[in-house]
């Protein structure tokens, strides 16, 4: 696999970050507005509602934590920069910083997924629309994994002494 099938690699799954958190958000804000038209105006509430409007929720958040990981958007501070004596430590560094962040995310992926294949296996369903559990413990398992993978770019990236992302994103 050369750089270009590298980059339209991580272009296609950007691209699919990008539809799902789109898909997710509508949802989530037309369920919103449909449960409170059924609430409000025809006095005939559906709970169903809640678990959905819970699920696209969190396949948001999710989706949104593995983007932000993706465009390297994490809230930091500036102290290291002032430390930087300008021979490459600080690229070092931060290239340690993505791995242990790799790390600790593949901690959380390890189990998230472990926990899914459990809600999987006993078969929890939600109480009112009866779908299985594990659609929305998923939704922490794709996140943590996408962020290893992210976490693992970005730790090349700066060993490598790149300012630009593979990808063309800053």
């Amino acid at each position: 696999m050369d750089m270009r099938d590298f980059t339209s690699l991580i272009r296609a799954g950007e691209t699919a970050m990008r539809l799902m958190a789109v898909f997710s958000g509508i949802a989530l804000a037309a369920l919103m507005i449909v449960q409170t038209a059924m609430r409000y105006f025809l006095t005939s509430p559906f709970l169903g509602f809640e678990e959905l409007a819970v699920l696209a929720g969190l396949w948001l958040y999710a989706l949104g934590a593995a983007f932000a990981t993706r465009l390297d958007a994490h809230v930091r501070g500036g102290f290291l920069n002032s430390l930087d004596p300008g021979d490459g430590r600080l690229r070092i560094l931060r290239a340690g910083a993505s791995l242990v962040c790799a790390a600790v995310c593949g901690v959380y992926a390890w189990t998230s997924v472990a926990y899914t294949l459990r809600q999987a296996q006993i078969g929890r369903v939600s109480p009112y629309l009866g779908w299985p559990r594990w659609l929305w413990t998923a939704s922490f398992a794709l996140a943590f994994s996408v962020m290893v993978l992210w976490f693992l770019v970005e730790a090349l990236r700066r060993v490598q002494g790149r300012t630009a992302d593979p990808a063309g994103a800053e």
